[in-house]
């Protein structure tokens, strides 16, 4: 999935670690069929299935299982929704060719993780580029809110967590 994007004639073997339905937040309609893949050398690259070809593939694909995919375009990854580090995402296309590979023929991840310095969080905070898990300790949970942010009508949680910093302080706090 290092990606030559002017070459037509892909043939990958990758598998899905992720697949999920893209919403318009604006109506509910479905954008398309959104994945994480994953080849052989441990690349990890968005993909997506516009919603007016999805019908064909969807029966197809499970998260989980690997496939070798032929014939799809690589695109420009998207300015303000990338679920992975990777400038390029995959579209399948009307031609896209799909054949799924026994566990036996291939070794690839089921799941890839893009570990970032917990310092540099806040620098991705409003940005909208790269999106971002945090996994830590929730120590409060704020109620429901509705922000008044321009142009959008996304409900808000504040969640408080407890930091690596902020857990030793406690800890030194008890001793």
């Amino acid at each position: 999935l290092s990606i030559d994007k002017h070459k037509e004639n892909w043939k990958v073997k990758i598998r899905i670690s992720r697949m999920w339905n893209a919403i318009n937040s604006k109506n509910n309609d479905i954008i398309s069929l959104d994945m994480i893949l994953i080849d052989e050398q441990n690349n990890a690259m968005h993909a997506i299935i516009r919603t007016n070809i999805a019908k064909k593939f969807k029966p197809l694909l499970q998260e989980g299982k690997l496939y070798e995919l032929s014939y799809f375009q690589v695109v420009d990854g998207n300015a303000l929704y990338r679920p992975v580090d990777n400038d390029f995402k995959i579209m399948f296309t009307l031609k896209t060719s799909i054949k799924e590979i026994k566990e036996t023929d291939v070794d690839i991840l089921r799941h890839k993780f893009e570990f970032v310095d917990y310092n540099k969080i806040h620098e991705r905070v409003n940005k909208h580029v790269q999106l971002s898990v945090i996994i830590a300790n929730v120590i409060g949970v704020g109620p429901i809110e509705q922000p008044c942010i321009k142009g959008s009508n996304v409900l808000m949680r504040n969640i408080n967590v407890m930091t690596v910093e902020s857990f030793l302080k406690t800890i030194m706090e008890k001793e």
